[in-house]
């Protein structure tokens, strides 16, 4: 037979269970869904709105154990756990129509004071982690947009293929690699600013301020290597002097500077723009 099933009007008032610390509460909005193979819907609507408050009555002397073992803001652990408490329902017996199956449904809510406390808390951490969206999307966009500026700007410049040299002894082949290698970061690292400028105000900004920084500190390191050099010169010491020569010219190498472009420190802003 086919069963029949009403459900009791939608509770308007919740049932206050206390949490865990017995200071705030949870509020709880207990539905019930009566079924039977025996009543009719008006013998059942009518047997249901008779033992609701029973059924809900049951439910929180259940849930009130429950929510003790919760903290006031575990809202969802505390519903999940009170519906598997009832998933199997609630059986009434009616004297002249038998058996009535009641299945409650447990909705929690948090209590009011808490929510109002929290509720600043919760809009300014969605503000942050939407910002944080918001600034990924838009870094990820940016580096696209350089990196097909960067490789529009070498086209434009005429910029010429790395040498495809290779070599049979693997450490002439790594050298090489090496060398194709510096040689692409260089220009990239000159190329940089000016891919910038037209993919990303803020990037532009921060690229320039990087590339400034690193020319100047480029020169304060050939200055200081110079002044070195020169005076192990002068008392004699000529091997550290070779040493720093060595050292300021591996350092140009890395800038992409020939050795004469330093021979004046302060001319190497003036060299790495050309």
């Amino acid at each position: 037979m086919t069963d029949t099933v009403c459900d009791s009007p939608d509770p308007l008032i919740p049932l206050l269970v206390p949490a865990g610390g017995q200071v705030f509460d949870f509020c709880l909005f207990v539905y019930l869904r009566w079924s039977s193979p025996t009543h009719t819907y008006g013998q059942l609507q009518s047997f249901g709105h008779q033992h609701a408050a029973t059924a809900r009555s049951t439910v929180r002397r259940s849930a009130w154990e429950i929510g003790r073992r919760h903290e006031p803001t575990s809202i969802a652990d505390v519903e999940r756990e009170i519906n598997r408490c009832f998933a199997g329902g609630l059986c009434y017996e009616d004297d002249r129509y038998g058996t009535v199956r009641c299945e409650p449904t447990v909705r929690v809510l948090m209590d009011q004071r808490l929510r109002q406390h929290l509720e600043p808390l919760g809009l300014s951490r969605a503000e942050e982690e939407e910002r944080h969206r918001g600034e990924m999307a838009r870094a990820a966009l940016a580096e696209e947009r350089t990196r097909f500026w960067l490789d529009t700007l070498r086209t434009f410049e005429g910029a010429p293929p790395l040498a495809e040299e290779t070599d049979a002894d693997p450490v002439r082949r790594a050298e090489l690699e090496r060398k194709r290698a510096r040689a692409e970061m260089r220009r990239r690292r000159f190329l940089l600013p000016f891919a910038a400028q037209l993919a990303d105000e803020r990037l532009a900004q921060v690229a320039d301020a990087l590339s400034q920084f690193r020319w100047q500190r480029g020169a304060d390191l050939v200055t200081v290597l110079g002044s070195a050099r020169d005076d192990h010169r002068r008392v004699g010491l000529y091997e550290f002097a070779q040493a720093y020569d060595r050292a300021i010219e591996l350092f140009c190498e890395e800038l992409g500077l020939s050795v004469d472009d330093v021979s004046v420190p302060v001319q190497l802003d003036a060299a790495a723009d050309g």
